[in-house]
């Protein structure tokens, strides 16, 4: 799968893709050594696409206020 770019920071794009590649390395060695780790990440990942979810409904909340 591949992305296009849309600005010029390719630099700071390739970082955050790094990171999170070596974040979801040790993710995983650290759940193979110690299993309920896993578990673990998998509720801070519900938890996190909840809250994202509900933060972009109010990102919008204002702005339709000022037609």
């Amino acid at each position: 799968m591949t992305r296009r770019r849309v600005s010029g920071s390719s630099g700071a794009v390739a970082l955050l893709g790094l990171y999170a590649d070596g974040i979801a390395l040790v993710l995983a060695g650290l759940s193979i050594l110690f299993p309920p780790i896993a578990y673990a990440a998998l509720v801070v990942f519900v938890v996190l696409v909840v809250r994202s979810r509900s933060e972009g409904a109010q990102k919008y909340k204002g702005l339709r206020s000022l037609r």
